[in-house]
């Protein structure tokens, strides 16, 4: 269900926090079975639009945010950082 504009940050925030958790406890192994794969694949599409929201904000600011190393490793290995830690938590299991 869509956000009414009027709280459409407010709501989502919420949201983003809880993923942002479930992230960490993925990356903890504080979790007793891995993501679904379609669990998966929304995470990754998630952590990818939070980089375009970074990238946008920070072009705005005529920030380059894509001038370091490390922001460009991380562009090209996010997908499959998530992968690795979702496959430890269905070892683990």
């Amino acid at each position: 269900m869509s956000n009414m504009s009027y709280c459409r940050f407010q709501n989502t925030l919420h949201d983003l926090r809880d993923c942002a958790a479930a992230l960490e406890d993925l990356f903890n192994s504080d979790v007793e079975h891995p993501l679904s794969r379609e669990e998966l694949a929304a995470a990754k599409a998630l952590v990818s639009k939070c980089a375009d929201i970074v990238a946008t904000v920070s072009d705005q600011q005529s920030l380059d945010v894509n001038e370091t190393h490390e922001w460009i490793e991380f562009e090209d290995r996010y997908e499959k950082i998530l992968d690795e830690a979702n496959a430890e938590i269905g070892e683990a299991a």
